[in-house]
């Protein structure tokens, strides 16, 4: 799967790229790609098509379901966790939501909080078993007592708080959307 500004969504099908059925005229730029079960979660933002503007949507082959629920801006990272759906980007709301700065938690119909608030984009998502990990261009993160700690572009969940990874991570370079500070890909390597 690939995704090109003048070209849609295009997979690779017997030898040749092309669109799959339900995603001509897709009018959002894809910036993360998720398979859960028999359907692709995608998530994107901005606008270079006619079609619709999504920052989260389910393909399930045929058709695209809308599954932003209101966020504000882009979505730059997705991530499967025990069963829930993360999302990570620039958004700062959602519908009825105002408390979900650059990561969320799908819950029903809504995108709800995840961990302590954060000063920046979050662009990238891992686990390793039940801990979750993010990077990004955000330096802190407050935690449930008001105070700032300094995390330094990687942060560990735990609990409902972001914490630091050791000293985290120093100069770690510009990513693709021209911060000039950012961990932008995250793996888990054994």
């Amino acid at each position: 799967w690939y995704n090109d500004e003048l070209a849609d969504i295009e997979c690779w099908q017997s030898c040749t790229w092309g669109v799959p059925s339900g995603l001509a005229g897709f009018g959002f730029l894809v910036h993360a790609i998720v398979a859960r079960g028999p359907t692709l979660l995608l998530g994107g933002g901005g606008s270079y098509g006619p079609g619709p503007t999504y920052k989260v949507a389910s393909y399930d082959g045929a058709g695209v379901t809308d599954l932003s629920f209101g966020l504000d801006s882009d979505v730059f990272a997705l991530y499967d966790f025990k069963g829930d759906l993360i999302a990570g980007g620039r958004f700062m709301s959602a519908t009825g939501n105002n408390n979900v700065p650059y990561i969320a938690k799908l819950s029903g119909d809504a995108w709800v909080p995840l961990g302590s608030q954060l000063n920046g984009n979050v662009l990238a998502i891992a686990s390793i078993g039940d801990d979750l990990y993010i990077g990004g261009d955000f330096t802190s993160a407050g935690n449930d007592t008001n105070v700032t700690t300094n995390v330094a572009y990687v942060a560990k969940l735990v609990g409902t708080n972001w914490v630091p990874l050791g000293a985290g991570v120093s100069n770690p370079g510009p990513d693709r959307f021209g911060n000039t500070n950012a961990v932008a890909a995250l793996a888990v390597w054994n």
